[in-house]
C-alpha cells in the first residue's frame, strides 16, 4: 500500500481518538517506514512535515497523494 517516500494526507475515519487526531486532519505527511516494533503490520512511521515530527499512525488514517 505505501512506499518509504510517499506523500500522505491525514484523514478522518471513524474509529479515532478524535483528541488526539483533531490536531493532525489534513496535514500532510511523508512516509518513512512500517513500523516493525508495532503489533500491527499496518502502523506506519510517518513524517509530518508542517509539525517536524514523526508519529506512528494506522494506514487507515491516511490517504495517499497521487
Amino acid at each position: 500500500m505505501f512506499r518509504t517516500g510517499d506523500l500522505v494526507r491525514v484523514i478522518q475515519a471513524p474509529d479515532q481518538d478524535k483528541y488526539f487526531m483533531k490536531h493532525l486532519f489534513n496535514k500532510i505527511g511523508i512516509v518513512i517506514k512500517w513500523n516493525e516494533f508495532s503489533q500491527s503490520p499496518n502502523i506506519w512511521q510517518i513524517y509530518i512535515i508542517e509539525d517536524e515530527r514523526v508519529i506512528n499512525l494506522h494506514k487507515l488514517d491516511l490517504e495517499k497523494i497521487k
